[in-house]
């Protein structure tokens, strides 16, 4: 007889966003398909878990679509578990430019810039899942509230 495995199967996926905003993105394009929880508590990265459904080729689909999601928004790759691996999404090419802080000082007036513009995102999609009226995406107002929350703290240490 084969010992039993002790591997844990899992029906969600865990993808890790460097991005409060990028996950926010993420959470929208894939909420039209999965029921989706965005996760801010670990740091500094916003994880989207996604359930899969009971569907033949679920998880191939999810990850064509992630994989284009990780192209499209030039990261070059992401970070995600499934059943408690870890494993890395590569796709498309890095776009270096998007992230660069300069050394001028101004790291602060950066950060605030990509704090509204993660703001920005959040509040589309929830508006959004709000006009669709279906109960796929959990979290984002948590997600809002702890950018709103950075954005206070980058003021006061300015």
């Amino acid at each position: 007889m084969l010992p039993m495995s002790t591997t844990v199967l899992s029906d969600v996926l865990l993808i890790e966003v460097p991005d409060a905003g990028l996950s926010a993105l993420l959470a929208e394009r894939l909420g039209k398909r999965w029921k989706i929880t965005v996760d801010s508590e670990r740091p500094d990265v916003v994880a989207v878990l996604v359930e899969l459904r009971p569907i033949e080729q679920d998880l191939a689909l999810l990850m064509r679509e992630v994989s284009r999601w990780v192209e499209q928004e030039a990261l070059g790759a992401v970070r995600f578990e499934l059943d408690g691996r870890a494993y890395v999404l590569e796709a498309g090419e890095v776009d270096w430019t998007t992230d660069i802080a300069d050394d001028s000082g101004a790291n602060g007036v950066v950060e605030r810039g990509r704090l509204l513009k993660a703001l920005d995102t959040v509040d589309r999609a929830i508006l959004q899942h709000r006009e669709r009226r279906s109960p796929r995406i959990e979290g984002l107002e948590t997600l809002r509230q702890d950018i709103i929350f950075a954005l206070r703290l980058n003021d006061e240490s300015s």
